[in-house]
């Protein structure tokens, strides 16, 4: 009886140190990956069809030159959106910090961003040291003070470079920030609720 028990003893702590390990190593995450990729397949959400990714590509810095560009190419680009209709704009390039060589590029691009009023800028949330402090990377206040809507682009991804997960509202140093997304749809909905208004 004694020799049993303590036959099933030591299964399970194998057991228990096996599973221990595998789950410390991420041994069961490419299966469980694989199996989210998967459902994803069958998923019947449709893409919204009036975003447009207007990217920084190879054919861009043929065109307009090496990167990173004078924030005057930014401040036309939301112009002529405004002059499209276009009513929202998203940057994920980070304006952390003033061009001192080319300060009137900037104060280009804070004029546009204030004239437009549904530019969304994004906050770089950093770390000091391993899982340390996290630490808010704010767009320069030049452009801060034009009063854009601001959100995240911290997205961490898998071991496998496949990004499938992001933070809604990480904790920062200066307060708490939404991700990119949750800013822009607020000024949708402001916006269509400002239309419906105006209809009505």
């Amino acid at each position: 009886m004694k020799n049993s028990q303590y036959f099933h003893f030591i299964i399970a702590a194998t057991l228990s140190v096996l599973f221990g390990m595998a789950s410390y190593y991420s041994l069961f995450k490419s299966a469980d990956f694989f199996l989210y990729d998967i459902a994803h397949t069958f998923s019947d959400v449709v893409p919204a069809e009036d975003i447009v990714i207007v990217d920084i590509d190879e054919p861009s810095l043929a065109a307009l030159g090496a990167w990173p560009w004078s924030r005057s190419r930014h401040a036309a680009l939301v112009d002529e959106l405004a002059v499209l209709g276009v009513d929202n704009v998203a940057f994920d390039v980070i304006f952390s910090e003033l061009k001192t060589e080319d300060l009137a590029g900037d104060i280009a691009f804070s004029e546009s961003i204030e004239r437009h009023g549904g530019v969304v800028l994004p906050v770089f949330i950093g770390q000091v040291g391993h899982k340390g402090v996290p630490v808010e990377v704010p767009p320069a206040s030049l452009f801060y003070n034009a009063n854009p809507a601001v959100g995240h682009v911290h997205i961490d991804c898998e071991f496998d470079s496949i990004c499938r997960s992001a933070i809604l509202r990480p904790i920062s140093l200066r307060g708490i920030r939404p991700l990119l997304a949750p800013p822009l749809r607020g000024l949708v909905t402001k916006y269509r609720h400002r239309l419906g208004q105006c209809r009505a």
